[in-house]
């Protein structure tokens, strides 16, 4: 156990931002919803996803697939995850599933701590020029 708070690593993961994430949810137990959202924010891919949900949003499925270079499956993997979790929705639009983060979830603190973190890495500069080259038509 760590009694010095100055040796947590910066990038440590508050517990108070957790509980007050899944004080918003009443319908699943905690445990559970603790789970889907570590799950969530566990895999680089989904990382990049928000990070380009973050400031080049709405995005439609064909721009993620471009952008992480992987199926149109595993597209809806993730976002079916990202979606269970809340922190993203979609909505069709005609043919294109159209993906944005809801505005309420835009300034919570999950998502705040996210997107500082992800500023950072060189990957996201990268992810958000390659979705302003394509488009969805």
């Amino acid at each position: 156990m760590c009694k010095n708070k100055k040796a947590i690593p910066p990038l440590f993961f508050p517990f108070y931002i957790i509980v007050s994430y899944l004080d918003n949810y009443e319908s699943v137990t905690t445990m559970d919803t603790c789970a889907t959202l570590f799950k969530a924010l566990s895999d680089k891919n989904r990382l990049r996803i928000l990070g380009a949900l973050l400031t080049e949003e709405p995005l439609c499925a064909y721009h993620i697939r471009a952008m992480l270079n992987v199926s149109g499956a595993t597209v809806s993997n993730h976002m079916a995850l990202l979606m269970e979790t809340g922190l993203v929705q979609g909505e069709k639009k005609g043919r294109w599933m159209l993906y944005h983060i809801p505005e309420p979830m835009k300034a919570h603190p999950v998502l705040i701590w996210v997107a500082s973190t992800l500023e950072k890495e060189p990957q996201i500069g990268q992810d958000r020029a390659m979705v302003k080259k394509v488009a969805c038509s």
